[in-house]
């Protein structure tokens, strides 16, 4: 699981079904909305590491420019997995949703300044 400053990414493992057949990913979202998340990036179904489609399409997230809409940085990154052949199946990258304030930026003006400094 991966966090920063403005949201929460669940990992495709962590989305599996619970107990009894309910969806495990609804409990986690809940819980971190419950807890103050105002973003939370999860995915319904496990995606296999196949071709690193979950680590492109995470990369695809954090490549933007600062102030980009999380919703746009994830159809944005998707579109990339679309357009190669090998993940253009939505299994590899239909999973993924934003739950909560998806026009908020995930990475704002001054993360990508500190970032820059280092």
């Amino acid at each position: 699981m991966r966090h920063g400053r403005s949201g929460r990414f669940l990992g495709d493992r962590r989305s599996r079904l619970g107990q009894g057949g309910e969806v495990a990913l609804d409990g986690l979202v809940r819980a971190f909305v419950g807890a103050g998340g105002r973003l939370v990036i999860a995915s319904h179904w496990p995606v296999p590491d196949d071709f690193d489609a979950t680590q492109r399409l995470i990369a695809g997230l954090f490549s933007v420019p600062p102030g980009t809409a999380t919703v746009t940085a994830l159809r944005r990154s998707q579109v990339k997995l679309m357009d190669d052949a090998k993940t253009s199946h939505p299994y590899y990258w239909a999973a993924f949703a934003v739950v909560g304030d998806g026009r908020s930026a995930l990475l704002q003006a001054d993360t990508a300044r500190v970032a820059e400094r280092r």
